[in-house]
Parts: structure tokens; C-alpha cells; sequence
């Protein structure tokens, strides 16, 4: 690690879980090595991966702590990396992402100046696959620097609670990890939405997380992702009912919005998939019940009538659409990790 700090610094523990990311997670590896902060300790968790990771990861042993366990899932692969971290902070990384070099170092610093802090989440940048940056910075939507409830359930869902922060280990261990039933649909908003009621969080608005644009996301498949969600309203109804009683309209468009992802790739599916279409109409018409001017859901509603087996088509010419529009800022890779065609 380059630089030096005093003895007694924090180490900080980062934990990679990865499954089938051969060609990627060398650059999340690299950007942690590269780290400014010397007492950086990097955990990889494979997942149970069939390509050629393992191969990968022996390149970096007597580096690079590596923990293989059967296919378990996002969950599972972070609190058995957890488990084996010796540092008093644990970042979390996608193995699809990368770290600038000065992450850890700054946000130690916060840490370091607020005993009662619990987390800190870091505004993130987009890179394409190849790990240049694009335009399009991910941060914290609501106004200052601190979360909360309203703000994780609402606006904060890209940089918030639907991303891994660097957290305490010891408060990580005291609330129980991840939630390991949910495998990989909403983890880290069922995770950090109960955390913002009791629990100190901020955000660093650096652009220092480099989220990669690519169609493997684990959280690729959004009707499991919002029936998920679905999952943390009905349990926040149950075990906070004053604040949902607070707050119905949030609770409202919150639902609504998880059923429109439901109907809306329901209907993208509706060609391979018998039922598909009426299970769009269903969760459209609960969308609309819910908020009756929302009319993106009335538009799929409509289309799901008229002619839902051309949504498919149109979806993915979409997708190609706002793939030319996110155009390199830099041909250059960032920093600290390899390019991913150079990954053997």
C-alpha cells in the first residue's frame, strides 16, 4: 500500500463477493490494492463461479484473502467475507466495480472525526465495460449530507440505501448482516432502510465509486428486485406502522412504483413467457390503483391491450438508444485497475 499513517489507524477490511466475473473483477481487485490508505486488507468472496475466476484469483495469493463457498448468493458471499475481515470499517464492492485510489483514505477521515457514525455511502461515476468514465454521476438526491428513512425509501435509492456503504464492523456484527434469504433481489435496501432509523449515515458526494454499465448486473432481473421491495414495505408497515402511518403517500408512490417494474418487464417478457401479459395488467392496474395519475402506467396498460408483443422490440431498441448516448469522457482506463481485455 502506498503512504504511511500512525500505528494505531483504522485497518479497513473490503469485501468482493463475485460469481462468474473472470473478466471483471481483477479491475475491482486492482483499485483496492491501489488504495492511498496503507492498512487496506482485500477479501474476495467466490460464489460458487464455473469460468475461469478461480484462475484469476491465483494470481494474487499472498495478496488478496480469497474465500470460495458453493452458489449462495450476493448476501451469503458478503457476511461470509464479513466474518473474515479484521478491520474495525468494512467497505462492500461489486467485483463489476472499481474504487478511485483515495476512497478508503477519505472516507476514514469522516469516520475518524465522528465516534457516533455509522456509514458512509460514496457518490459514485458510470464507466463503460471497458472502464471508461461516462457522464453520469450517481449521488446522494435529498438536500445535505446526512440519510434518512424517508430519504432511503424515496430519492436516496441509487446512492443510499440501494448501495453498500463502508460501515463499523462492530455495529455490521451487532445488526446481523445481510439478509441471506433474499439471495440477491434488494439486499442492500433491505439492509440499510431499517439502518436509518437507528444509525448515523452520511454521504461522501465524491464521485470516487466507478459503477459499470453492463447488461450482467446481479440486480438484472427487476420483477424479483421489486417483489422484493415489496417484501421491506410490508415489513416496515409491520414493524414501524407510526412512520408508514406518517407518511402514506410515500408508502403509496413507493408501491406503486415497485408494481410498475412488475407489470412493465412482465409485459417485456410476454412473448416467451404464458401469463406474462395478464400478469402486467395486474400489477399495472395495482400501480394505477395506488396513484392514479401515474401515467407511464397507464401508457403500459394501454400497450399491454393494443399490442404487447411488440413492447419487447421497443425496450431493447431503447436500451441500444441510451447505450450511444453514454459516450466516453475519457478514452483513458481509470485508475488503479487494469483494462478488462488485458484479464487472461
Amino acid at each position: 500500500m502506498n503512504g504511511s499513517r500512525r500505528d494505531d489507524s483504522p485497518q479497513v477490511s473490503v469485501v468482493i463477493p463475485t460469481y462468474n466475473r473472470a473478466d471483471l473483477v481483477a479491475d475491482a481487485i486492482e483499485s483496492v490494492l491501489a488504495q492511498t490508505w496503507p492498512r487496506t486488507e482485500c477479501i474476495v468472496v467466490d460464489d460458487g463461479s464455473t469460468d475461469e475466476t478461480a484462475r484469476v484469483l491465483a494470481r494474487y495469493a499472498g495478496r488478496v484473502t480469497c474465500i470460495r463457498q458453493e452458489n449462495r448468493g450476493l448476501a451469503a458471499a458478503r457476511n461470509a467475507g464479513a466474518r473474515r475481515a479484521r478491520g474495525a470499517l468494512i467497505g462492500f464492492l461489486d467485483s463489476d466495480d472499481a474504487w478511485e485510489p483515495t476512497l478508503v483514505e477519505r472516507v476514514v477521515a469522516l469516520f475518524e472525526r465522528d465516534d457516533d457514525l455509522g456509514a458512509v455511502f460514496v457518490a459514485e461515476r458510470e464507466i463503460d465495460e471497458i472502464g471508461r468514465p461516462l457522464a453520469t454521476v450517481h449521488s446522494k438526491r435529498t438536500p445535505g449530507p446526512w440519510f434518512t428513512p424517508e430519504g432511503m425509501i424515496g430519492r436516496d435509492t441509487g446512492v443510499g440505501c440501494g448501495r453498500p456503504p463502508m460501515v463499523r464492523r462492530e455495529l455490521f456484527e451487532r445488526r446481523g448482516g445481510f439478509d441471506e434469504a433474499l439471495g440477491n433481489a434488494a439486499v442492500d435496501c433491505a439492509t440499510w432502510i431499517p439502518w436509518s432509523f437507528e444509525v448515523r449515515m452520511r454521504v461522501l458526494d465524491e464521485p470516487l465509486v466507478l459503477r459499470r454499465v453492463h447488461d450482467d448486473h446481479v440486480s438484472g432481473d427487476q420483477r424479483k428486485d421489486a417483489r422484493a421491495w415489496l417484501g421491506i414495505l410490508d415489513r416496515l408497515e409491520r414493524e414501524r406502522p407510526g412512520f408508514c402511518r406518517d407518511h402514506p403517500r410515500l408508502i403509496r408512490r413507493t408501491r406503486s412504483k415497485q408494481h410498475l417494474r412488475i407489470g412493465r418487464e412482465a409485459l417485456a417478457r410476454c412473448r416467451r413467457e404464458p401469463g406474462a401479459v395478464e400478469e402486467a395488467r395486474r400489477h399495472l392496474r395495482r400501480a394505477i390503483g395506488l396513484r392514479p395519475g401515474l401515467i407511464r402506467a397507464w401508457a403500459y396498460l394501454a400497450w399491454s391491450w393494443i399490442a404487447p408483443r411488440t413492447y419487447e422490440a421497443f425496450r431493447a431498441a431503447e436500451n441500444r438508444r441510451r447505450e450511444r448516448r453514454g459516450a466516453p469522457l475519457d478514452p483513458v482506463p481509470i485508475v488503479g485497475a487494469r483494462r478488462t481485455e488485458e484479464v487472461p
